[in-house]
């Protein structure tokens, strides 16, 4: 694991930062070819920052906002641990997304980067909060597997 930028914090059991370009960096282990990986990250109706997920080097979710301004719209004034899929299994992969270039995880070892993009949308900016401008969480990474006889 490396953290540049990022800090733990432990009352809360989640990294967070607020850092432009500030790396989280994990190793996962795919046990089986063709394996997913979800991150659970906080979402909010307060205006949290934006993050992009790359996976073995390369941006699998881009400037995944962390804020939610319809949540606010709507007066659902939650903050949440909100699972996101990074990668989907090999079972659910459609052609759009074979033809993004993205292939299923090989079994082996492989690199989760989380980047703080110093940012937050526009649309959120302007909101009271508790955070930190721009900032970002993550809460936990989840390495999955769907054999194909599943369902």
């Amino acid at each position: 694991m490396s953290q540049v930028g990022w800090a733990f914090d432990e009352r809360r059991k989640l990294f967070k930062s607020a850092t432009q370009g500030a790396a989280l960096e994990l190793r996962v282990e795919c046990a089986h070819a063709g394996c997913g990986i979800r991150a659970g990250l906080t979402r909010s109706y307060q205006p949290l920052g934006t993050v992009d997920v790359l996976v073995d080097g390369v941006v699998r979710t881009a400037a995944f906002s962390q804020a939610s301004p319809n949540w606010r719209a709507r007066k659902k004034l939650e903050t949440v641990n909100y699972f996101v899929t990074i990668v989907e299994p090999a079972r659910f992969l459609n052609r759009s997304v074979a033809q993004q270039g993205f292939e299923p995880l090989a079994a082996g070892n492989h690199t989760v980067e989380f980047r703080c993009r110093g940012e937050t949308e526009a649309a959120a900016r302007s909101f009271p909060s508790a955070y930190r401008p721009h900032e970002v969480q993550v809460r936990s990474v989840v390495v999955y597997y769907e054999p194909e006889d599943a369902m």
